[in-house]
């Protein structure tokens, strides 16, 4: 009997390590669209446990054709993302087995066009978390300056009432 992993209720929503061993299990053949979205959305954020999970979830082609490349391209990603720690420790220990089982199924030219995708991506992501400290802090500074100038046109303002 096929099953399908639903995840987006509950706690699972925070830790997508509780129960990402549950995409392993022979008997899961497809993961909801919902997921899919949620997966999805927290890997473009820098998830790396999000990276885990679509690199499963293109492995074992669980609701998406089944891609080595694009497995082995957010199993990259997840290995890059991680950062130090238990949880980091995991993400890398369980990327690196899974990077290490899909590239026997790959050839040279298919690893190194993952390669160079995760990459692409990467530099991407970092042009765009760039670009948001850039607005965020040009947005500070606007709103320090507002500051500034009201404070002064309100010392102007009061300087002239005081010369009546």
């Amino acid at each position: 009997m096929a099953m399908v992993i639903a995840v987006t209720a509950g706690p699972a929503r925070a830790g997508l390590l509780d129960w990402l061993g549950d995409l392993v299990d022979p008997g899961i053949t497809s993961v909801s669209a919902d997921d899919l979205r949620l997966f999805q959305q927290r890997a473009e954020q820098g998830d790396p446990e999000a990276h885990l999970a679509l690199g499963t979830v293109h492995e074992k082609g669980l609701g998406v054709p089944q891609s080595w490349s694009k497995a082995h391209q957010h199993y990259n990603l997840a290995l890059a993302l991680s950062s130090k720690g238990a949880v980091g420790d995991d993400i890398r220990s369980a990327a690196r087995k899974r990077l290490e089982r899909v590239e026997e199924k790959m050839g040279t030219a298919q690893i190194a066009e993952a390669q160079m995708q995760a990459a692409d991506w990467m530099e991407s992501f970092q042009r765009r978390r760039k670009a948001e400290a850039l607005a965020e802090s040009g947005k500070r500074m606007l709103d320090e300056g507002s500051t500034r100038v009201r404070a002064a046109l309100d010392g102007f303002w009061s300087g002239l009432s005081g010369k009546k």
